[in-house]
């Protein structure tokens, strides 16, 4: 906990937890990871399916929480943050209807940092041997 009091004092902080809910199903309880008070250039971001873990923390950062709900981004969301995030890798080759139709279909492929996490993928194979195609197909 003293390592978010220590880089607030550098700058703003924004310190994400993704996935609580499969944080709580390897019994994790939310003082393992997040302190009881927050500095006050610290912003925590969570995401969840919803879960105990959710409650408490919603509980512990009532004052300071702003609670949105948001459902999994639609097959179109989805098709237009990877084809954004994609433009420019290898010169706009990846076509995202068609060479991606795999993962968009992903249940997970429903969170930003999902495809966020999916598109650092693409652009790291694409970087190391160029093979746009055989990027696609690792990421479907």
């Amino acid at each position: 906990p003293r390592f978010l009091a220590h880089a607030a004092l550098f700058g703003k902080v924004v310190f994400i937890l993704d996935g609580l809910d499969r944080a709580e199903m390897h019994g994790l309880e939310l003082h393992d990871y997040l302190p009881a008070a927050l500095p006050l250039a610290v912003r925590v971001i969570v995401s969840s399916a919803g879960c105990k873990a959710l409650n408490d923390a919603k509980d512990q950062l009532s004052n300071l929480a702003k609670v949105v709900q948001l459902p999994p981004l639609g097959h179109q969301e989805r098709v237009g943050v990877l084809n954004s995030a994609l433009a420019t890798v290898a010169g706009g080759q990846i076509h995202v209807n068609e060479m991606l139709a795999g993962l968009v279909a992903k249940e997970d492929a429903g969170s930003p940092l999902y495809l966020l996490a999916a598109v650092n993928e693409i652009k790291a194979r694409v970087r190391d041997n160029g093979d746009v195609y055989a990027a696609a197909d690792d990421a479907n």
